[in-house]
């Protein structure tokens, strides 16, 4: 298939090694588990560390993760900041998962779209080749594994309701124009207008012999006249009060390691008390946080936050694992939480205003913890979903 790049941006791995000291489980094939298992490396590292370093993992009962050691770096990791697979075993007996990384390859009616993580240092960075450059190694993992395509069927508006590939495309059309204008009005209104449409579209087509219905599609011709006429929606207070609410609810689990942590730090939040910060360490009094954040103007950042919300467009995450109402709240929300972590992050440090570093942490907790693996957030996106369309 043909592969379809996002312009402007570019990657080369800057050996940062953040996305081998992550704790997050990285499937190990088995080709791949074979190509360790037995090597010298293998027994060195299950030597070394008294383990073996492919785990059992607990939900598949497979051998299918690395061994994380030294606060979750992965137990191949060279001092010197290298893989040592990579550099004894070589790249072929990598992962997928470690070798894909940043890439995140969408096959779709029109070509397989290769989008980026900003959970990325050099992505963030835009550091090093155009992403062309990496077309050979990109085709090559098309080929070893099958991923979430999207297009090829009806995609979910909600629950009951589907649209077709093309009405999807006029949305990411009317999404990107939208942020070549004010970022955060541009993620309000994709949510809005999402929202609208949910209102006025007709309801599902149900079997009248009670059997399973077939997804009922939206005309293309109806879904592009709601965009066309789409106008903005001011936020009262109503809105702001539940924006408020989704993002500070969403910090609290974000925050916690456990279901009692949650409880506590969305208290404190909501109250502004002492919150004890799993993405930045240690406990922040947040009391002075809201007078802290009028101290200075952020809107060097709305670039950058530009840029990461188009690459969500591209790489079709309002299309992915969850209904496209679902994900249109979510792509709103991710505007204020990267503010809300910029800030903290500021905040925390004792700087006088966010920096660049400040923002770069944003992009770390927002696109892992909130974008790339929600599933714990998912009744956010729900609930933050159907309150929208009940109240736009």
């Amino acid at each position: 298939m043909t592969l379809i790049f996002p312009e402007s941006h570019r990657y080369d791995c800057g050996s940062c090694t953040k996305c081998c000291r992550t704790v997050w489980n990285v499937h190990v094939s088995p080709k791949a588990y074979d190509q360790i298992v037995g090597t010298p490396l293998f027994e060195r590292m299950k030597a070394e560390h008294g383990r073996d370093p492919v785990y059992m993992d607990e939900v598949s009962g497979e051998k299918s993760a690395l061994a994380l050691v030294n606060k979750g770096g992965c137990i191949f990791l060279g001092p010197d900041r290298l893989c040592n697979v990579h550099r004894e075993i070589g790249v072929g007996a990598k992962p997928l998962g470690c070798r894909e990384f940043p890439f995140l390859p969408v096959p779709t009616p029109d070509g397989v779209y290769v989008g980026l993580s900003f959970y990325c240092s050099a992505v963030q960075a835009n550091h090093g080749r155009p992403v062309e450059a990496h077309a050979a190694e990109i085709e090559g993992m098309l080929n070893e594994y099958r991923y979430e395509r999207v297009g090829f069927d009806p995609i979910a508006l909600d629950r009951d309701r589907h649209i077709s590939w093309n009405a999807y495309k006029a949305l990411e059309a009317f999404a990107t124009a939208r942020l070549e204008g004010s970022v955060g009005d541009a993620a309000w209104d994709v949510a809005c207008v999402v929202a609208r449409a949910r209102r006025a579209l007709p309801a599902a087509q149900t079997s009248p012999a009670g059997g399973e219905a077939s997804p009922f599609v939206v005309d293309d011709a109806h879904w592009q006249a709601l965009l066309d006429q789409h106008a903005p929606v001011p936020k009262d207070d109503v809105l702001l009060h539940v924006e408020r609410m989704f993002v500070e609810g969403v910090v609290g689990v974000l925050e916690s390691d456990s279901p009692e942590a949650c409880k506590a730090n969305t208290e404190a939040i909501f109250r502004r008390g002492r919150l004890t910060s799993a993405t930045l360490g240690g406990e922040i009094d947040l009391a002075h946080l809201d007078d802290f954040r009028t101290r200075f103007d952020a809107s060097w950042s709305h670039a950058e936050i530009r840029r990461y919300l188009n690459q969500l467009v591209f790489r079709k995450f309002l299309a992915l694992k969850r209904p496209l109402a679902s994900n249109a709240a979510a792509f709103h929300l991710a505007w204020p939480l990267l503010g809300w972590y910029r800030d903290l992050s500021a905040y925390h440090a004792g700087r006088l205003a966010p920096d660049m570093n400040d923002l770069r942490t944003a992009f770390d907790v927002v696109e892992r913890g909130f974008i790339m693996h929600a599933r714990n957030m998912d009744p956010f996106f729900d609930q933050l979903a159907d309150a929208l369309s009940k109240l736009i």
